[in-house]
């Protein structure tokens, strides 16, 4: 049976290194077993399987994109040693149900990095950097993150940064959602213009 590393994501868990009938525990894969083309896919959709320890220089290529990694340790390899919240590792025979678990912890791991926060002293932090706010976009962006991933509606967002609506706030909106919008870019966030309801912050 050829093992692949093909991208695994949350609605296709069945990868060819799940066990049916029955895999030859006693002869590892060849490295150039594992293609390692890879398309662009949303932070957290992806698992990547790599063997163990043939292929442990890979690590830090993925890893390093926040990538999770499945290792598939080598029968007769000692276990690897998973330091980072993205890796977990598996030995054939594989099970559906564990593999499945492992995937969706994995899953969840990466997309709880992508959800960022705002410290008490309005420094907005992800994995990838942090930005001290000014105390106006602070407010702004106070909302935008407790609604992450979905519309936070223009009147939410002037009454948290100035109290109450009028047009001299609308036009000051629209000012600080375009300088944010510069400003988070090195925590690859974006914040997106839904029509006609509001705005949306989201993973670049």
């Amino acid at each position: 049976m050829r093992i692949t590393d093909a991208p695994l994501s949350a609605t296709n868990r069945t990868h060819p290194l799940i066990s049916r009938p029955a895999v030859n525990r006693a002869t590892p894969a060849s490295s150039t077993d594992v293609p390692q083309s890879r398309r662009r896919r949303p932070p957290g959709d992806d698992i990547q399987f790599l063997r163990w320890p043939l292929q442990y220089c890979e690590r830090d290529r993925f890893l390093s994109n926040r990538t999770p990694v499945l290792w598939v340790a080598e029968s007769n390899a000692e276990a690897p040693e998973c330091i980072d919240p993205l890796e977990d590792w598996v030995r054939p025979p594989l099970k559906q149900g564990d593999v499945d678990a492992r995937v969706e912890s994995l899953i969840q791991r990466a997309r709880n990095e992508q959800i960022p926060a705002i410290s008490p002293d309005n420094v907005l932090c992800t994995h990838a950097a942090r930005l001290p706010l000014a105390d106006t976009e602070a407010a702004i962006m106070h909302v935008l993150v407790d609604n992450f991933q979905r519309v936070a509606s223009r009147d939410q967002l002037i009454e948290r940064a100035w109290g109450e609506e009028c047009d001299d706030h609308r036009n000051a909106l629209d000012l600080r959602i375009l300088r944010l919008r510069r400003r988070i870019k090195p925590l690859k966030l974006s914040i997106v213009t839904v029509w006609g309801r509001g705005y949306l912050l989201e993973p670049a």
